[in-house]
């Protein structure tokens, strides 16, 4: 028992560093435990009726399709590797290794991009509400990588 604490801490400890927001860091720290509330998860919890996405009714929601493996997940990453390579005024995700301090914002970014899907999927899940336009997320992201930059070169998220 006392090993799994350590390890919890661990990783709150990791999460916590980064400098992400309280949300961001909700959603990270859901991740690394397997909490995240995808359908699948719900479904065995007896929390839904489901495991299926609700987005493009792929049989099993779980921690990889609501992130990633969805049409619309996928759509929000492409577009915001976009948003990205713009922050870092580069080509390609690739060419941003070779940029100081590129690190740090793709940590930050990714962490907006995680919180973007997770608080979509769960507005949509619990409150049926439509997923907002992806454009509307692209300039969303925009907006936010503008706020943070400056924290991106060294300061904490709010």
């Amino acid at each position: 028992m006392m090993n799994g604490f350590y390890k919890k801490k661990k990783i709150w400890k990791a999460v916590n560093s980064k400098a992400l927001t309280a949300r961001e860091r909700e959603v990270w720290f859901k991740l690394i435990l397997r909490f995240t509330p995808t359908r699948k998860l719900q479904h065995e919890q007896k929390h839904d009726t489901s495991p299926a996405c609700l987005v493009c009714e792929a049989p099993v929601d779980d921690t990889d399709h609501y992130f990633f493996g969805c049409v619309d997940s996928r759509n929000v990453w492409t577009a915001a590797r976009g948003v990205l390579c713009d922050a870092l005024g580069c080509d390609t995700i690739e060419d941003a290794d070779e940029q100081e301090g590129a690190g740090r914002t793709i940590e930050i970014f990714t962490g907006m991009v995680l919180e973007m899907i997770s608080s979509g999927r769960w507005r949509m899940q619990k409150h049926g509400t439509r997923m907002e336009s992806l454009e509307r997320r692209r300039v969303v992201l925009e907006e936010r990588m503008k706020l943070r930059a400056g924290g991106a070169r060294g300061g904490r998220g709010q």
